[in-house]
């Protein structure tokens, strides 16, 4: 640490007072010691201990490496792939399926529905929630809507294409003012419409909004498309609203739920 730098506490020192709940007092406080998440690996250790599993395969395995570069040893590597599979961390760096995120949202509205049978839901998500089976399920509900992104296709593109024009030739016209004084400079010039769309895939059409954007170049390089897409079963919202504020706001849901993990 360089000679000056003073560390900053960063924590709240008073106790967080809470609501009551089923007649019990709830308190919160920050002095708790040394905590785990990941209660479930020491159960594990304490098994392992046990039955020796890790121990025996290791004597298993043949470690083939050469000791003079060795950090970590057969039986740390073992125990912590073991103890992750089982405490579920090992799962593919995939994205989910339809029928997985279907079957996850399924639950998460059957427990939602439990307490609340006709409340209007809105089911934000960015562009691979854009399934069939999300959508069927969603439809199935009744007093759910949805509004996801959608990746762009030839067709979606061939779709756009007036409204881009319109957009790259308003932002001409702006470099043409601002060049001569006559206007501020833009970087970015963009427009929304909206129009009925339908994978081969998906029940029926769906309204599409679309995002025509076009950024200004520079010196060494040209103006460029940004075109974007979500498709929503929202019908009232104009196509402005319903993607700079219904659908972009979601990015700020995830912060916060950052800002809550931190």
């Amino acid at each position: 640490m360089p000679a000056g730098t003073r560390l900053v506490d960063d924590f709240t020192p008073e106790q967080l007072r809470f609501p009551p709940a089923a007649g019990f007092t709830v308190r919160a406080d920050f002095a708790g010691g040394e905590g785990s998440s990941d209660l479930g690996a020491l159960v594990l250790g304490a098994v392992d201990r046990r039955i020796g599993l890790i121990e025996r395969l290791t004597g298993a395995i043949a470690d083939t490496r050469d000791p003079r570069y060795i950090t970590h040893p057969l039986r740390d590597l073992l125990t912590q792939r073991v103890f992750q599979i089982a405490s579920g961390y090992l799962r593919p760096g995939k994205r989910p399926t339809g029928a997985e995120n279907a079957m996850i949202m399924k639950r998460v509205l059957g427990l939602l529905r439990r307490h609340w049978p006709q409340a209007p839901i809105l089911l934000r998500g960015d562009g691979h929630f854009a399934n069939p089976e999300l959508m069927a399920l969603i439809q199935a509900d009744g007093h759910v809507d949805f509004l996801f992104g959608l990746l762009g296709n030839p067709v979606l593109a061939r779709q756009a294409e007036g409204l881009m024009k319109n957009a790259r030739g308003h932002l001409a016209l702006h470099q043409s003012l601002a060049a001569r004084d006559s206007g501020p400079a833009v970087a970015a010039l963009r427009q929304f419409g909206d129009f009925d769309y339908a994978a081969g895939s998906w029940p029926q059409a769906f309204r599409v909004v679309l995002k025509a954007e076009v950024l200004a170049g520079s010196g060494i390089s040209p103006a460029k498309d940004n075109a974007r897409f979500v498709v929503t079963t929202l019908r009232a919202s104009s196509p402005r609203t319903l993607y700079q504020q219904d659908y972009c706001s979601r990015g700020q849901a995830e912060n916060l739920i950052k800002q809550v993990k931190v």
